[in-house]
């Protein structure tokens, strides 16, 4: 478990004024809550093929974070397979996201 850590965010994007080269390219920096998938996420990790390689990230609310986003953690990187909101509660709000760790 890896709390208050620094996630880079990045997405991947066109890199150049040819259309066709892409790459991922940093959008930005965020406080992340890192945890092996537990429970309620294992069916998800079963479904999208990643069990045993599936960790949950908690971001605040605010954070921009999308499917298909790649985070750089330390010095480990994890592929963003799924966002969605967790918690709403008393003007402060929580998005998981369940990502793949890259070997």
């Amino acid at each position: 478990m890896i709390t208050n850590a620094t996630a880079k965010v990045k997405r991947y994007q066109r890199v150049s004024e040819d259309a066709t080269i892409r790459d991922y390219v940093e959008v930005g920096t965020e406080k992340v809550f890192l945890a092996p998938s537990g429970d309620e996420t294992r069916p998800l990790a079963t479904e999208y093929g990643i069990l045993g390689k599936a960790y949950d990230c908690f971001f605040y609310k605010k954070t921009d974070i999308k499917k298909g986003d790649q985070l750089e953690i330390r010095d480990d990187k994890y592929d963003v397979r799924g966002v969605k909101d967790f918690f709403s509660g008393g003007g402060f709000g929580v998005l998981h996201a369940i990502t793949e760790k890259k070997e």
